[in-house]
């Protein structure tokens, strides 16, 4: 029988085989190695955006226009938008204060974050005022002045304690999922580095994985010196989630946004970052994304979306 094991025909037969297995098996692998390349290009291009505008059409205008080197959105809370899929935007999560608790963990519950990779801590701009019926626990810190004051007085009511309680019982679970938390960001001011050292000691136990940093000034050099600082006094990555120019004039912000772009994507350990540039979100169209009417990107949209 010539198709026995060792025939003639069968080494030909197996050889035949063997190289269809690896034909395909090669097909499948470029695919693969296809399909993960474009989307890991997208996913690690640092450039993203603060999106504090909900559910809105305006965010579909930002397409084209250099905008496919945008790669990621958060929206100040655990809900995405539906533009967001469409233009093909990474959302970040951001539970971000106690007022988003309730959505935050019910968002958690029913499987809305087992495909997200990474999640925000709490924001400078929370207030534990939104809650009507407040834990006894938070009472005491409800109150100023208090020996050790929220990051931001005339913005945030969120103290190192109480922002070190609710980590332990909302956010730090999380890394059991293995998602990387990044910690409650803070103000480019003194206050915000010394309100962090404070969370740190009193979370004993906690973790993050990257430092989230707030900019708004015109001084590009002072802006490099405080993130230069930041890293070297935490060790975590960097990312910057605002930053703004609100004293730049239309003949100025453009000169900013690529002296600071420029040094963010020289950093290796900067891994992203969003202008706060929205819409109109800090009351002034000079760092505005958008024209007026929401119908396309403005100028200064386009070269951030290409830095």
């Amino acid at each position: 029988n010539v198709r026995r094991p060792g025939s003639s025909f069968f080494i030909r037969y197996e050889a035949h085989m063997y190289r269809c297995v690896a034909a395909c098996v090669a097909f499948c692998l470029l695919s693969t190695v296809s399909a993960v390349e474009k989307r890991e290009a997208k996913i690690w291009s640092k450039v993203g955006l603060a999106w504090p505008d909900g559910d809105n059409s305006n965010l579909y205008a930002l397409a084209g226009n250099g905008w496919n080197h945008v790669s990621w959105l958060y929206t100040y809370g655990p809900w995405s938008v539906p533009d967001a899929a469409v233009i093909d935007l990474d959302f970040v999560p951001m539970l971000k204060g106690c007022d988003q608790i309730a959505d935050f963990n019910a968002s958690v519950a029913h499987g809305a974050l087992d495909s997200m990779t990474h999640i925000l801590g709490f924001n400078e701009y929370v207030s534990l005022l939104t809650l009507s019926t407040p834990p006894n626990f938070l009472l005491p810190y409800l109150t100023l002045p208090h020996p050790r004051r929220p990051d931001n007085p005339l913005e945030a009511n969120l103290t190192p304690e109480v922002a070190a309680y609710l980590w332990k019982q909302n956010i730090q679970p999380l890394l059991t999922l293995g998602i990387n938390l990044g910690a409650p960001a803070v103000s480019g001011t003194p206050r915000g580095k010394a309100w962090m050292v404070d969370f740190i000691q009193e979370c004993y136990g906690c973790s993050f994985d990257f430092l989230p940093l707030h900019w708004h000034g015109s001084n590009c050099t002072a802006f490099q010196e405080y993130v230069q600082d930041m890293y070297q006094s935490f060790g975590r990555s960097i990312w910057i989630t605002e930053l703004s120019c609100p004293a730049c004039t239309p003949a100025t912000v453009g000169d900013f946004i690529g002296c600071a772009t420029g040094f963010l994507q020289d950093q290796p350990y900067v891994l992203r970052y969003a202008f706060s540039g929205s819409t109109r979100m800090l009351g002034t169209e000079v760092n505005a994304f958008l024209l007026p009417d929401g119908s396309s990107a403005t100028d200064l949209g386009v070269q951030y979306a290409k830095s």
